[in-house]
């Protein structure tokens, strides 16, 4: 609402008579019309406040966000911009935990990054010539190739937050072909 609309509901409020005058210039309506631009004003920071809900949105609220979700951490160090800093905040509020590569791809993407995930087998008897080979220790290798870069988050953050994420008897390996 604004002030006009709520300076109009306030004086609708008044009793009626000569004790309560609506004149625009009498000291009632001066009253009235300073606590009418404070409601307006409550209104406002109203809708500011659905904006500063979201991390993702956040401005005001962003460094309480950080403070909530625990960072910057070992990670996600200060960010150097809004963007990024927001990113990083709402990939931590978002994690649900997962082992498969949806999961690790999800995280990708929360953090602008969009990949492909690359497992690894070893060669048994049976496989075709010219197939790549692999020993029993590759099992527990993965490689997560970059195929875009849409954000604002650094390279390092990316490696850092998979690496934490991913299931610790595995190792992870990163590529950036044509990025």
């Amino acid at each position: 609402m604004t002030e006009d609309d709520y300076l109009i509901q306030l004086q609708q409020l008044l009793p009626t008579g000569p004790a309560w005058p609506r004149e625009p210039d009498s000291v009632l309506s001066a009253l009235l019309h300073g606590l009418a631009a404070e409601f307006a004003r409550l209104d406002g920071r109203a809708d500011w406040l659905l904006e500063e809900a979201d991390p993702r949105t956040a401005t005001e609220l962003l460094e309480d966000w950080e403070r909530v979700v625990g960072i910057p951490d070992e990670c996600a160090g200060q960010g150097d911009t809004v963007a990024a800093r927001r990113a990083a905040a709402h990939q931590k509020l978002a994690e649900l935990g997962g082992q498969n590569a949806a999961y690790f791809l999800g995280i990708a993407k929360v953090l602008g990054f969009t990949g492909v995930i690359l497992e690894y087998r070893p060669f048994v008897a049976g496989d075709h010539a010219g197939d790549l080979l692999y020993g029993d220790a590759w099992v527990f290798h993965w490689t997560l190739e970059i195929t875009q870069e849409t954000g604002d988050v650094d390279r390092a953050v990316l490696e850092c937050v998979i690496g934490r994420a991913k299931p610790a008897h595995t190792t992870v390996n990163f590529t950036y072909p044509n990025v």
